[in-house]
């Protein structure tokens, strides 16, 4: 699925009109028998993350207009690999905020009672109240809804001077698909991101309640296992790729030994500015910044006993050590049994929320009011936590590929902790029946639940296009990189992640030398050189206007290569010209190596590991190209 937050945020926000609306199946799905699950919250409710577990929360229902009596699904045996956890009442908690109060006349008017009973058949629902206040009056009242209501909306939209809407529709009929994995009635304002739900007062129901600290870690294990077990095909496969002198944290005895066999996990963070080196060490030094303190106490909760963190396993004063490990960043973070990231702050000192110090802030505490029997709470969609996208670490280019490059990413926010793998994305703060939201195959959520193919905030990995490697530079190039003489080596996973495939790009100072595409017509050229994909790679353009790089170390990089440029590239014409690009076989390019030595593409192409590795880690300004011109 490609789950675009922004889209589909955007799509929620537009007004809903009340029109009767057929449910329509989606093109090419083949729709499951009418099996409902109806949500029925206890107090010793086990995760909702497993078919078998959620049969102490969840009771399978004949849909009432469904007159088929068919057999009873089969589950799959997921106890082995999902134990039961509790969590306790909403009310006890200091992050719930509840609003208390006598309601208003005019939603002293309203039948919750009826509204959250009564099925919709339409997507638009019913409208509940057409013109229930504008946003400064409904925060000045003192009705508990009201508070709720304005709660629930945007910060934008709590400045709107209009009348605001209020409607009830079925979760099953949302365009928010994750929804539809339960049934049951949902209240939204108009122009906002959030919901309103009701939820058992004391008990558990479809939304979890994020506490302060983190206090049972359970359901991130279970996450993890569940992809373990059931993603084999998408998330299961490992580098065969030697990783040279790859060390691991034993946090344990908080020692660095030689990686071997072992799992672990992997830590994306931000190295924060004037950090000094410290000298490398076999011990981890007695005082550890809390990010980094925090990240052992949670693998050690995982389950996993071995950590990988770039600060410590590579030696950052040895230019043998980084100049074998960071071209195989690829491979330590796709191995990683999943990658830790710390989305909060803006260096190793700020922790991860809700671990250690570091609470869970403003941002993760949950509205609610108590109308009539029902307790009502504000929730979003499952979505990525919203401050990941305005986080430091979201604009960093070294977080950038270790995140796309890694399998399973356990994000820690400050307002929770959100998982995604290849195959699904889930939240802290929503108990959502995962397995049900599966295809049969099991490699991943149906598209009843995700419209497209990518999940979440990321990609499935570096990509598999031929054009996925101009979409990865030109991203990458958007981000902030403290030493401007890293640009290269800041992408060099994902440069040798493609280059490690079969018929795989390589690159020549950041430029790949890409393979044919698809040709539209039998007319076309049909031989392709390296020297067409390379020239058609320097086809790329700035943004806007720059100015020229040059590394603080005294590093050159070529005019020709988007590495030489600061800002953002793109390739808008190579994107264009690539089914029918023609070539002048009389054109000779050479590629110009340190020692002097000038190579064709084909020649380069062919070139050894080592030598292929010491071209691209310090390529020469210059390349020669040899044509006809006209005076």
């Amino acid at each position: 699925m490609d789950h675009n937050p922004k889209s589909t945020s955007e799509e929620r926000e537009k007004p809903m009109v009340e029109e009767e609306v057929p449910h329509a199946k989606p093109r090419g799905e083949v729709m499951p028998k009418k099996q409902t699950l109806k949500y029925k919250a206890i107090a010793s409710q086990a995760v909702g993350d497993s078919r078998q577990h959620v049969q102490g929360a969840l009771t399978e229902e004949k849909d009432e207009h469904d007159s088929s009596n068919g057999p009873e699904p089969i589950y799959p045996d997921y106890t082995a690999i999902l134990p039961r956890f509790h969590y306790s009442s909403v009310t006890q908690n200091k992050q719930v905020v509840q609003v208390q109060g006598t309601l208003c006349q005019d939603c002293a008017q309203i039948d919750i009672d009826t509204l959250l009973k009564r099925p919709h058949k339409t997507i638009a629902g019913q409208t509940v109240k057409k013109e229930l206040g504008p946003a400064q009056t409904l925060k000045a009242k003192s009705c508990p809804l009201c508070h709720l209501v304005y709660s629930s909306l945007g910060p934008h939209y709590q400045k709107y001077s209009g009348l605001i809407p209020l409607r009830t529709f079925s979760s099953t009929r949302m365009r928010d698909k994750t929804w539809s994995s339960i049934d049951t009635n949902l209240m939204q304002a108009h122009f906002t991101c959030k919901y309103i739900v009701s939820q058992p007062e004391g008990r558990n129901g479809p939304i979890r309640i994020i506490r302060e600290h983190i206090q049972d870690y359970d359901l991130f294990k279970n996450w993890i296992n569940l992809c373990q077990t059931y993603h084999t095909k998408v998330c299961g496969v490992k580098s065969s790729e030697l990783v040279p002198l790859q060390r691991l944290i034993d946090c344990e005895t908080r020692t660095i030994i030689p990686a071997s066999n072992h799992p672990y996990v992997a830590l994306s963070y931000v190295w924060g500015l004037g950090d000094e080196i410290h000298r490398f060490s076999e011990t981890l030094p007695l005082n550890l910044p809390n990010t980094i303190e925090d990240t052992i106490s949670v693998t050690l909760k995982l389950g996993y006993r071995y950590l990988w963190i770039d600060r410590y396993c590579i030696n950052q004063q040895s230019a043998e050590d980084k100049d074998a490990q960071f071209p195989v960043m690829d491979v330590i973070y796709q191995n990683a049994e999943v990658t830790i990231i710390a989305a909060a702050g803006g260096d190793p000192s700020y922790g991860l929320p809700g671990v250690g110090i570091r609470k869970r802030g403003e941002h993760a505490k949950t509205m609610c009011s108590k109308v009539g029997k029902h307790f009502l709470i504000t929730t979003e969609g499952v979505y990525p936590p919203l401050s990941v996208s305005s986080s430091k670490w979201k604009t960093r280019a070294w977080t950038y590929q270790e995140a796309i490059l890694s399998r399973r990413r356990l994000v820690f926010a400050q307002e929770g902790v959100y998982f995604e793998c290849y195959g699904m994305h889930c939240s802290e703060s929503h108990n959502f029946p995962l397995l049900d939201m599966h295809r049969e195959d099991m490699q991943g959520f149906r598209h009843t639940f995700c419209q497209e193919q990518q999940v979440g905030m990321f990609p499935r990995g570096a990509g598999t296009s031929k054009l996925a490697i101009l979409h990865r530079i030109g991203e990458y190039s958007k981000l902030e990189l403290t030493r401007p003489e890293d640009i290269l080596k800041g992408i060099s996973g994902i440069l040798n992640n493609f280059q490690r495939r079969p018929h795989g790009p390589r690159h020549y100072a950041g430029i790949p030398i890409l393979p044919r595409g698809p040709r539209k017509t039998e007319s076309e050229v049909p031989e392709w050189t390296p020297s067409m994909g390379f020239l058609l790679s320097l086809l790329w353009n700035l943004k806007r206007p720059s100015e020229r790089r040059t590394g603080r170390d005294g590093t050159e990089f070529p005019s020709w290569s988007w590495t030489g440029w600061y800002g953002s590239v793109e390739w808008k014409e190579a994107v264009n010209w690539l089914p029918s690009f023609k070539f002048d076989p009389d054109v000779r390019l050479n590629v110009e190596l340190k020692d002097g030595r000038a190579l064709n593409l084909e020649e380069y192409q062919n070139l050894d590991s080592e030598d292929s590795r010491q071209a691209q880690s310090q390529p020469s300004t210059f390349i020669r190209i040899s044509t006809w011109t006209l005076k």
